[in-house]
């Protein structure tokens, strides 16, 4: 007997240390939680440094969204990672820390020709170069992402406000939300905005199925998602934001993208505002609106190709759908 214990308890304190760390794979039960892989939860790579929360929130257990997700990063800038260091340990969890690209690091490589082209198209409407860097920074996390094999990537930027949230209610909503999540979603959404609210369809529950939305601050992929994702930056790169990429994925029938119909994370553009936006503008120092409204997607049809006459909605019940080829959606606009 006391041989077994031997080799028994450090295994039960083990998994008791551990014990936050379990994943939901069915996406229903919490009793149905797997002890997630370690090498996908603090894997690092370049540009990358893992953050061990310092639990400053009593009523969030110590990394209890990895119940959801088996690796968290957080897209930072250097200035704001006072701030990232807050949030995680407002929420208390641990998590990997991006260091970004900007486009002072862009001027020092030599771009492909696609990419060129991809800022040269995009300088004259809007930031091509500073969007092209958060095209590569969200591409080499989706990527190290892949490479540990993880299932579901929580990706966060670092500009969430924290002012706003309560740490009991967001843990009961999402746990809520979890559990009516459908059978099949490649996206699931925290935060949207912009979205084509009059095309959403209601899962119930608080979940609404989106055609397009335009936020990614705090969203999970699946591995689904990923792997569409790095092949559309790497190989179908539109000049437009790696947002508008998404959205004409979810939006022709590629992705399922879910979504809480009210935001449960908010950007906090009063205090930190918007790189990608003239400072001083309006866009710079406002959170985006949740839905779309005409002038914005009569825009987003003129710019980027964004059609409802070619909008398909993917069904979320059929896990045997097929799945349209990206470069059939993925086509240079005239």
């Amino acid at each position: 007997m006391l041989i077994l214990l031997k080799y028994i308890l450090p295994s039960i304190c083990a998994l008791c240390m551990m014990g936050s760390l379990y994943v939901l794979r069915s996406g229903q039960d919490l009793n149905d939680a797997v002890l997630m892989s370690e090498k996908a939860y603090r894997t690092t790579f370049e540009r990358e440094s893992f953050y061990e929360s310092r639990g400053q929130t009593e009523e969030l257990p110590h990394n209890w969204l990895y119940r959801y997700v088996d690796r968290i990063v957080v897209a930072t800038l250097p200035e704001r990672r006072d701030h990232v260091e807050h949030m995680l340990d407002f929420l208390n969890i641990d998590a990997i820390l991006f260091d970004v690209y900007t486009d002072q690091d862009l001027a020092n490589v030599t771009l492909s020709t696609t990419e060129q082209a991809y800022v040269t198209k995009l300088s004259s409407n809007s930031n091509g170069i500073r969007k092209l860097a958060l095209v590569k920074t969200k591409r080499d996390i989706y990527k190290h992402a892949l490479n540990v094999s993880a299932d579901r990537l929580l990706f966060f930027e670092d500009d969430i406000n924290l002012e706003l949230l309560s740490p009991t209610s967001l843990r009961q909503q999402i746990e809520h939300l979890w559990s009516a999540l459908p059978p099949r979603w490649n996206v699931f959404n925290l935060g949207r905005c912009l979205a084509y609210c009059d095309y959403q369809k209601p899962l119930g529950h608080g979940l609404v199925q989106d055609l397009a939305n335009l936020c990614a601050q705090s969203i999970i992929f699946d591995r689904v998602a990923l792997t569409q994702l790095v092949d559309a930056f790497d190989n179908h790169l539109l000049p437009m934001g790696d947002d508008l990429l998404l959205a004409h994925l979810t939006s022709r029938g590629a992705l399922v993208s879910v979504a809480s119909e009210e935001p449960l994370f908010l950007q906090d553009r009063s205090h930190i505002g918007s790189t990608l936006h003239s400072e001083g503008t309006k866009d710079a120092v406002n959170a985006p609106m949740v839905c779309a409204n005409s002038v914005h997607i009569k825009g987003f049809k003129q710019r980027y190709g964004l059609t409802v006459e070619r909008f398909h909605m993917a069904d979320p019940t059929n896990l045997n759908e097929t799945v349209p080829d990206l470069s059939t959606i993925l086509v240079a606009q005239e």
